[in-house]
């Protein structure tokens, strides 16, 4: 009888001192993403900054990121859990790469896949072709992972 009680004492303690707290599931203070055209006259890109509370779509007309704001409404839970799915499929060879320019972005009007991470303080940033013939095999997974990320937000 006593070794029942104290099985049902322990199991009680053990479930109820385990606390859970929500954590973030990427570490960044922020991350930009979205495709930009530079021959164009107006609503040149649509760019996506993430941080771990929101995702909002950016304000701006030409096709330079640093001309965006973001301070309109966030966008719902599953546009975030996308942004986040994306912030994750960023290659580890991306963040080690001396490049910051991958393929010939917009050289030909076909735009450029705009990406940026400000992690731990530090800015890094990427322009990639949208031409994926033209990447290393390391980012063409990611390549398409922009792709079908932009697609499904703009439903």
């Amino acid at each position: 009888m006593k070794s029942k009680i104290v099985f049902y004492l322990l199991t009680g303690v053990l479930l109820f001192s385990c606390k859970t707290t929500p954590t973030p599931s990427v570490s960044v203070d922020y991350f930009i993403f979205g495709s930009a055209h530079c021959h164009c006259l107006n609503h040149c890109a649509t760019l996506y900054k993430y941080t771990p509370a929101m995702l909002v779509k950016g304000a701006g007309e030409s096709c330079q990121p640093a001309d965006y704001t973001y301070n309109g409404r966030t966008l719902g839970a599953g546009a975030i859990a996308k942004a986040e799915k994306l912030l994750l499929a960023v290659p580890a060879e991306l963040y080690a790469a001396q490049d910051t320019v991958f393929g010939c972005p917009d050289c030909a009007d076909q735009g450029t896949f705009y990406v940026e991470v400000k992690k731990d303080g530090a800015v890094m940033s990427w322009r990639i072709d949208t031409n994926e013939s033209d990447l290393p095999a390391f980012l063409k997974p990611f390549h398409q992972k922009i792709k079908e990320t932009l697609e499904a937000l703009r439903e």
